[in-house]
């Protein structure tokens, strides 16, 4: 039975007065809690993926926003060992909780520690996720947290996410373009857009969540 009430849940959270009285106080620290156990190994697929949605959901609002910033280190740890699972709606679903965080972090160079999480969930989702949006959404993740920040930069570069990414800066496999093109090309474009952003010290931020 969890199945159907996590679903309307994930819609739930989305209204600002479910937000505020699911994410704040006490409630909030329980609901995540929740959804974090449902994030285990041992969980169903179909829960992981809700549970991710959710939470990524709940950045909707300015309660769920303070909770998951509050729970961050336990939130992407939990959902960055998701990546090993074989399922790409779960990978989309991490990828967009990931630049999520990102984008909350974005303009805020004091938050290094958070924005080195960041980084460190998103590169190593990219060692093992295959599906070509959850890869467009970890590369967008990357260009918004080291964007106009030097340091977040170095980071990325120690973690060798800029020899990690080149693989997406051309299409190697012509067939594959032609069967779904779309993805395939906004990949390598991104890729084209972040390279030059981890190997300058450019000021202008390429990347934003609107």
């Amino acid at each position: 039975i969890v199945f159907p009430v996590l679903d309307i849940l994930r819609l739930a959270v989305r209204h600002p007065e479910v937000n505020a009285q699911l994410c704040g106080g006490t409630e909030g620290a329980s609901l995540c809690n929740h959804l974090l156990g449902l994030m285990s190994h041992e969980g169903r697929p179909a829960n992981q993926m809700l549970a991710l949605r959710t939470l990524c959901n709940c950045f909707t609002g300015s309660h769920g926003r303070a909770l998951l910033l509050g729970q961050r280190d336990a939130v992407l740890s939990r959902a960055g060992d998701l990546r090993v699972v074989s399922n790409k709606n779960i990978h989309v679903a991490l990828a967009t909780l990931v630049l999520n965080y990102a984008g909350r972090l974005y303009g805020q160079p004091s938050e290094i520690e958070a924005k080195a999480q960041c980084l460190s969930v998103a590169s190593t989702a990219l060692e093992v996720v295959q599906d070509r949006e959850a890869v467009f959404r970890l590369l967008v993740a990357l260009g918004t947290t080291v964007a106009g920040d030097n340091t977040a930069k170095d980071l990325a570069r120690s973690l060798g996410v800029s020899s990690q990414i080149s693989k997406y800066a051309r299409v190697s496999d012509p067939a594959k373009c032609l069967m779904n093109c779309s993805d395939v090309m906004k990949v390598s474009e991104c890729n084209q857009l972040l390279l030059p952003l981890l190997l300058l010290h450019e000021k202008t931020c390429l990347f934003q969540i609107s």
